[in-house]
């Protein structure tokens, strides 16, 4: 099946598929990897013939994607990308003790039907310092400012060299850096 798009992120890649599933182009998500063994992104692949018309499909998800990217406020909790642990912290179902997805969108057990919140699973299970890596990064190297001080509101945990938004690993309380450079208090 060709690539119809490549994509930075699994979460951005996993959208674009359901997107085109639900609109009857069978689409699947595949690493795409390098000539020397390096993942280069998260491929969108789809049939021959249905290439045209998902290259159209996406053009109006990128549009619904970016429109509601901007409608989003400073103060949603971020979403971890749970792809991004190893499978065997996959937390087991509450109820039927099932294996569930790597998905912190999934808010049903594919197996029973229980109502979950992977990501809480997660968190019971192995602590908030397990989902750090879930988190968005910042946008360059190295923390935002070299004098900056990111500590935690509630324990006072260092937070420098962590994810720019996520619980910190100490108590849990979700942080924010690019909120707190904003509030010019040099957290």
């Amino acid at each position: 099946m060709p690539v119809v798009e490549t994509f930075t992120t699994s979460i951005q890649a996993m959208h674009a598929a359901t997107y085109l599933n639900e609109r009857g182009v069978p689409a699947s998500v595949v690493n795409e990897v390098s000539a020397y063994g390096g993942v280069m992104g998260m491929g969108v692949h789809v049939g021959d013939a249905d290439m045209e018309g998902a290259r159209t499909l996406l053009r109006g998800f990128w549009e619904k994607w970016q429109a509601e990217a901007a409608s989003r406020t400073t103060g949603v909790e971020p979403v971890p990308d749970l792809t991004l642990l190893p499978r065997e912290f996959a937390p087991g179902c509450p109820k039927c003790e099932a294996k569930l997805p790597l998905d912190a969108l999934l808010r049903l057990c594919p197996a029973c039907g229980t109502a979950v919140d992977v990501a809480e699973l997660v968190v019971a299970e192995r602590g908030p310092e397990a989902l750090v890596a879930c988190y968005e990064k910042l946008p360059i190297q190295g923390e935002p400012d070299a004098e900056a001080k990111f500590v935690c509101a509630k324990c006072q945990y260092d937070l420098r060299g962590l994810a720019v938004s996520g619980p910190c690993p100490e108590c849990g309380t979700m942080y924010d850096k690019r909120v707190m450079m904003g509030e010019g208090s040099g957290h």
